[in-house]
């Protein structure tokens, strides 16, 4: 009763109480059904509610999801996995925005950090918190860098890599690419600490030279060489951003 009474409380009554009182009800069943199966947990976190509620499977929504479906096979049960598994992907990313959403998380922060993909609610809270901890901190800083960010993203063609010639570069295009160098570093150190204002901190240190970039360079020279090395080098930038967030969704506007 008292899990059930702070659940439709954190949530200000938004939810369905029926549905929900049958969910906390049936939660121990289910876990001991899950373990049963074969589902192995190797964490419980605490949510929203501050209670140790949010059981972690091994191996994340994919360890649950393969161990499943071995069972469903044992079983002659078939159906299309992956649909199936990006449907629950779906599910608990559209419940995860919501949560954001109710504690107080902008909306653009919401999408910037769901465009990464993380189901995991500790993980999603936190790396949503420390976004809009660092762009409320430096709210000019982040809408220029959301600006440069989408614009690089509009411009960068994937289908050429990342792989950049040195000797075709001006000061402008080697200061970006030792700044993209330095970042990465940076990133990959805060989140495998999972320091995510780290890592936010370290995508805010790029807003300087991807400005200088846009306004020193042309991006679409004539030279097919020149050009195609410059969308490399944009490429290489938007990569540093994969896995934190999508930044650009910061330039729409709260």
């Amino acid at each position: 009763d008292d899990i059930f009474r702070k659940c439709v409380a954190y949530h200000n009554w938004a939810n369905n109480a029926r549905i929900l009182r049958r969910f906390v009800d049936s939660a121990d069943a289910m876990i001991d059904w899950l373990l049963e199966e074969g589902v192995e947990f190797d964490d419980v976190e605490q949510t929203g509610i501050s209670e140790q509620t949010w059981h972690i499977p091994m191996g994340r929504m994919g360890g649950l999801l393969d161990t499943l479906y071995a069972r469903a096979e044992e079983q002659g049960i078939e159906f299309d996995t992956a649909d199936v598994a990006s449907k629950v992907k779906a599910f608990f990313a559209g419940r995860l925005a919501v949560i954001a959403r109710d504690e107080g998380v902008s909306p653009d922060v919401v999408e910037a950090v769901s465009a990464v993909g993380v189901v995991n609610a500790h993980e999603f809270l936190a790396r949503a918190h420390a976004l809009e901890d660092a762009r409320n901190g430096q709210p000019e800083l982040f809408l220029d860098l959301a600006t440069a960010y989408a614009r690089a993203a509009h411009l960068s063609d994937p289908k050429l890599g990342t792989d950049v010639e040195v000797s075709l570069m001006g000061e402008a295009e080697r200061a970006l690419l030792d700044a993209c160098a330095d970042g990465a570093k940076n990133v990959e150190k805060a989140l495998s600490e999972r320091d995510y204002l780290g890592a936010t901190k370290a995508l805010a240190e790029l807003r300087e030279p991807i400005d200088r970039f846009f306004d020193d360079v042309l991006v679409m020279d004539e030279d097919n060489d020149i050009r195609s090395n410059r969308l490399r080098l944009l490429n290489r930038f938007s990569g540093v951003f994969t896995g934190v967030a999508d930044i650009g969704a910061l330039s729409k506007g709260k």
